[in-house]
């Protein structure tokens, strides 16, 4: 997971559609479904607007694939992930999810890239990011909430 994320957080892996662009909501959340699919997670097949299913082909998707409320719902009751109290208990591969101040949705999705003497580094898409300290993520997004998930 943490290697994919470390190769494509600059770049989009063009095996897969871009939601960056103009009208789309944005890519972070299809970024890391894409680590977690090379990590080892399978599809889960059904309705692609029930949060309960998690898959991607070249003409569609699942909303949970691509949008990062729809993404944690899923993540936690299919059992693939938990919760974690803290955001500073993320290591390697654990996704980092926002939900920006006065906001009603989780809006943003990072993932653990590596870590270096204690500290998580997030990469994501939407801006194409990598490197980034949690403790810089956490300033960027003043007033905040932030959802941490064990994979």
């Amino acid at each position: 997971m943490a290697d994919c994320a470390e190769r494509y957080a600059e770049r989009p892996n063009t095996a897969y559609r871009d939601f960056g662009g103009e009208g789309n909501g944005g890519d972070c959340t299809n970024f890391i479904s894409q680590a977690l699919r090379a990590g080892g997670w399978q599809d889960k097949p059904g309705w692609y607007r029930d949060y309960h299913n998690w898959w991607y082909h070249s003409a569609n998707q699942t909303w949970s694939w691509a949008n990062a409320n729809h993404w944690g719902s899923f993540a936690v009751s299919s059992g693939r992930t938990r919760n974690l109290s803290n955001v500073w208990q993320i290591g390697l591969s654990d996704i980092l999810q926002v939900k920006g101040r006065g906001g009603t949705v989780k809006t943003h999705s990072t993932i653990v890239h590596k870590v270096v003497n204690g500290m998580p580094y997030l990469a994501y898409h939407t801006n194409n990011r990598k490197n980034v300290s949690l403790s810089e993520f956490l300033r960027a997004w003043p007033g905040g909430t932030f959802y941490a998930y064990r994979t």
